[in-house]
This record gives structure tokens, C-alpha cells and sequence, in this order.
């Protein structure tokens, strides 16, 4: 069984054997594909709890990850751009105090126990970017991610059995900002947006 772990931050990325890379005009550029064993979280702060993972059941049980596709560029000047993009199964829960501390305490039961019942499921595009893997490198940092789609309305509240789902979350760290000793006051906010969910056709 996969163990389940949250994470409200983009991981780390691993080189792994096999990846492809190439070098064009001084840069060099490695590809793969890979998973991260990772529920990712978003809040809207009020009711909306947006979970989404590589994994089909959330490593409720055993199962197969889809592999997203990434890639990174090291540039002649040391920054080093990352992406990656794919699909990612997600579940959307409308939330109370309680079920926010459940979801807390512990995540594996909340979303594998049955106790708490997402009201639409399906599968997201994603992509994550960063500008600049290393901060301390010369330049600007943005970085964020985007995830968008149409989920499976499963409580009937949707006319057209789907709902629109999106969050956008870009950021942007300053050339030459003392980061993290800096923040969050040099840590600009250029677009923050969900997660929202919305009937595609309204009752």
C-alpha cells in the first residue's frame, strides 16, 4: 500500500535514471516522467477543500500512479527553469470546522475511511512552473501552478451532472531578494484565484 502524505508545497525534483536530456545554444534540457506518492491540498479558506494526487484511489489502497511529464532548463547563467504538467484525479469536498479538523488529524482516513464524501470527483490538468529552482540564482522567481477542468457532479447539484473547477496561484520573488530570510514581505502575489467551483448549468 502507498503511504498517503500531504504537502502544500512543490516538491522536490529528483533527476531519475533514464531521463532524457539535451543541450541546445548553451543550455541543457532533461525530460522524464515521474510521481510523486502526494495529495496536494487547496482551500478557499471558507468551504471549498480541493484534493488531487497522482493516484486513481488517493493510495487508499494499491494502484497505479499517471506519470506527469516534467522537464528543466539550466541556462549558461545558472537559473534553472521546471515544469511539469498532466493529469491529476481530484476530489471536491464542501467543508465545516469539523471536517477541516478531521481532514487535519488525519488525511488517509478522511479521504479513504468513508466517513466524509467528496461532492464531485474526476480529473484535473495541471502544470507546475518554476522560473528558478535555486533562488540565490541572478533574476527574478516566479513560479505557481494551474490546475483546470471539469469534475463529475455526484450529489445533484449540478443541472448538467458537472462542475467547472480552477485555481491559479502565481507568485514572484524580486531579483536579488534575501529569501527566506525576506519573506513574506518580498514575495509578490501576481495571480491568486481558488480554488473555485462552479454548475455548469445551474438547477
Amino acid at each position: 500500500m502507498n503511504t498517503f502524505r500531504v504537502a502544500l508545497v512543490l516538491a522536490v525534483l529528483v533527476i531519475v535514471p533514464g531521463a532524457a536530456m539535451a543541450q541546445s545554444e548553451g543550455a541543457i534540457v532533461t525530460r522524464g516522467q515521474d510521481a510523486y506518492d502526494i495529495a496536494w491540498v487547496e482551500y478557499d479558506g471558507a468551504t471549498t477543500l480541493l484534493v488531487y494526487s497522482n493516484y486513481p484511489d488517493f493510495a487508499c489502497n494499491s494502484s497505479e500512479p499517471v506519470l506527469l511529464r516534467w522537464q528543466t532548463v539550466l541556462t549558461p547563467v545558472g537559473a534553472r527553469h521546471y515544469h511539469d504538467h498532466g493529469l491529476n484525479f481530484a476530489r471536491l469536498y464542501q467543508v465545516d470546522e469539523a471536517a477541516l479538523n478531521a481532514f487535519d488529524e488525519d488525511p488517509h482516513e478522511f479521504l479513504c475511511g468513508g466517513d466524509y464524501h467528496a461532492w464531485a470527483e474526476g480529473a484535473l490538468q495541471t502544470m507546475f512552473y518554476d522560473s528558478q529552482a535555486d533562488p540565490a540564482a541572478p533574476g527574478a522567481n516566479v513560479w505557481g501552478h494551474v490546475l483546470n477542468g471539469m469534475l463529475t457532479d455526484l450529489g445533484g447539484a449540478c443541472k448538467s451532472g458537472l462542475v467547472k473547477v480552477e485555481v491559479v496561484h502565481m507568485l514572484r520573488l524580486a531579483p536579488n531578494a534575501d529569501y527566506p530570510a525576506c519573506a513574506p514581505g518580498c514575495v509578490e502575489l501576481r495571480a491568486f484565484k481558488g480554488p473555485t467551483a462552479t454548475c455548469v448549468g445551474k438547477k
